[in-house]
């Protein structure tokens, strides 16, 4: 079952790995599945996009899912989008 939540999480990457915190729940990143960058900004700019987007596999305590994650990147924030378990 899959929710629209837009709520902060905790995104790091250490020796093990990338990993996200969400909701007192830490998720290891198995592997990205899909990315995409906002189009407000041209290449060409040479400027980061202002929202990069990713599909992760990810494994819990609870099991494996699917997660939609966002970037912001101007503020440098991560936002769990939705997840699938």
């Amino acid at each position: 079952m899959t929710h629209l939540y837009d709520e902060p999480i905790d995104s790091r990457v250490d020796a093990a790995g990338w990993s996200i915190a969400w909701r007192d729940t830490d998720y290891r990143v198995q592997r990205v599945l899909g990315q995409w960058a906002s189009p407000e900004r041209p290449a060409s700019a040479g400027e980061p996009p202002a929202l990069r987007l990713y599909r992760v596999a990810v494994e819990s305590a609870d099991g494996p899912g699917i997660a939609e994650i966002a970037h912001l990147v101007p503020t440098d924030e991560w936002r769990m989008k939705r997840l699938w378990n």
